[in-house]
């Protein structure tokens, strides 16, 4: 069945498993696109500093730029305040309603975290949750969940889970390697590699990255 599915993220810094991951929902879905959504303020790592809004919406950009399937939308990054995925989902409706209702793509490890989100409810209503399998993971369902979004549509997750090529890879470890001076290639898209390098980013994963602005483009490889 073709359609759309919506792809969130700190994206700190995207990472090939990210890719991989976004690659085999298409293809496991059939899907026209997958739009890769990173997000602004996230209110589930507000205790985290995170690089410059602009530089990880750059390093997305850079990372699909040769993917005719993938795109990048910036509404969360526009927006003031913590970003939530059922408002992200609306304004994607409303603003494509001739679209098939969209998927959104998460990790499994992230399925324990369901039960917090807002109005998940709604959510599994007005989307389709695809979780993709992670490395050496099977995150159990939380009774809670079940209670939130009922039990069909909590075993539907399991049901609905894509396994694709698992690169057991973190955008933590990313940061400490490149915090470390150890190296990331084939990790990260290289045009990535370079944004980073030109833009000073991860050299010391406790600072406080502030209103640092970065590059929009990087020079020739």
């Amino acid at each position: 069945m073709a359609g759309v599915a919506l792809f969130g993220g700190t994206f700190d810094p995207i990472h090939v498993g990210h890719l991989i991951a976004a690659e085999g929902v298409k293809d496991a879905l059939k899907l026209n696109r997958v739009v890769f959504v990173p997000a602004g303020t996230p209110p589930h790592k507000l205790s985290r500093s995170l690089a410059p809004t602009g530089c990880r919406l750059e390093m997305v950009r850079l990372a699909v730029q040769d993917n005719p399937y993938f795109e990048v939308w910036d509404f969360e990054t526009r927006r003031e305040g913590p970003a939530y995925t059922i408002d992200t989902v609306r304004a994607w409706k409303s603003a494509h309603p001739e679209e098939t209702r969209p998927r959104f793509i998460i990790g499994e490890d992230t399925i324990p975290e369901l039960s917090t989100w807002r109005d998940i409810g709604a959510l599994v209503e007005e989307s389709e949750i695809v979780p993709v399998a992670r490395p050496g993971s099977e995150e159990a369902l939380p009774q809670e969940l079940r209670e939130r979004i009922g039990k069909v549509e909590a075993d539907g997750l399991r049901e609905r889970m894509i396994r694709v090529p698992l690169v057991d890879v973190s955008s933590t470890e990313i940061r400490e390697r490149l915090a470390a001076g150890r190296s990331v290639r084939y990790l990260i898209p290289e045009p990535v590699h370079r944004y980073i390098r030109e833009n000073h980013l991860y050299r010391d994963v406790t600072r406080t990255p502030g209103d640092k602005q970065c590059l929009k483009t990087i020079g020739p490889a």
